[in-house]
């Protein structure tokens, strides 16, 4: 029985040793290197003329400023949908309902994008683009005016910021 042990340990030690040494298999390996992946930028920037912001004092029911202009300058690599909106920050909520503002693209003979309560003012997005480094701009000339003869305003103030969003489209 020791005999037939031995032998068949031998025999798959042998066996093992062959196997091992005829296993051997060619290969190889080649790399795609330098991939790189990289995202855009949408960058807004704004200049104004004038006396923007607005610092009204005395205004009275009729008065209107005179018209300012804000340069919003597209400086990322991407286009975008530019939006513009307001949102009071501080005193009356009064006044700030009855302001109107026009918002008129180019200049004061362009087209007329809002013109309306500045509580309201929503002008739906429309693109702006960008080309390859090149800063697009967009010209809105700006204007507020106290509507109406109502009493109710004497005395007050408001505060409100314009703002202005660039989303992807």
């Amino acid at each position: 029985m020791l005999k037939i042990v031995k032998s068949i340990f031998v025999v798959l030690a042998v066996a093992a040793l062959v196997s091992g040494a005829t296993g051997a298999v060619f290969s190889d390996q080649e790399a795609i290197a330098g991939n790189t992946f990289a995202t855009g930028t949408l960058d807004i920037t704004l200049e104004t003329y004038g006396t923007k912001p607005y610092t009204v004092v005395n205004a009275y029911p009729g008065f209107t400023t005179p018209g300012e202009w804000v340069t919003i300058s597209n400086v990322g690599t991407l286009g975008g949908n530019l939006a513009m909106s307001a949102v009071q920050t501080d005193d009356s909520a009064l006044l700030y309902g009855v302001l109107n503002i026009e918002v008129r693209a180019v200049g004061p003979g362009g087209p007329v994008l809002y013109n309306g309560p500045i509580a309201g003012l929503s002008i739906a997005p429309y693109f702006l683009g960008s080309d390859a480094g090149l800063t697009i701009w967009e010209r809105l000339y700006l204007d507020l005016d106290l509507p109406g003869d109502d009493n109710d305003y004497q005395g007050l103030s408001t505060e409100f910021s314009e703002i202005f969003d660039i989303t992807q489209p």
